[in-house]
């Protein structure tokens, strides 16, 4: 984690040199967001398509094992989505990631960090 309070802070205050601070900025946020819904949602689409082909017997193995796979990257999307609507969260991010790094958990999903080059 961190080492001291110096540690955070710096952490926080490089988080917020990232906000975007003119309106090109601003519409080129916006657009990274809208290709990562984008993404999650195909996503979804194609996982719950194949789980409707399995429940006739239609969907092959390897079908369903790239369904169980995507659905594991659902749920860190879901489990990111749950933090970012919290209050505040944009200052428990360092802390989150650090502490998801040092546990060897997926913390932001796959879509975001190719998105934004995290």
């Amino acid at each position: 984690m961190f080492t001291s309070s110096q540690d955070y802070f710096k952490a926080v205050q490089d988080t917020f040199s990232k906000f975007p601070k003119t309106p090109q900025d601003v519409k080129a946020l916006i657009e990274k967001t809208q290709a990562v819904v984008t993404t999650e949602s195909e996503n979804v689409k194609q996982v719950i398509a194949t789980y409707n082909r399995a429940t006739t017997g239609d969907a092959s193995i390897n079908e369903i094992t790239e369904a169980n796979k995507k659905t594991k990257d659902l749920l860190v999307t879901a489990r990111f989505a749950a933090v970012m609507a919290l209050p505040g969260a944009i200052f428990a991010l360092p802390l989150l990631a650090k502490a998801a790094e040092e546990y060897d958990v997926d913390f932001v999903p796959a879509s975001v960090k190719k998105e934004f080059n995290i």
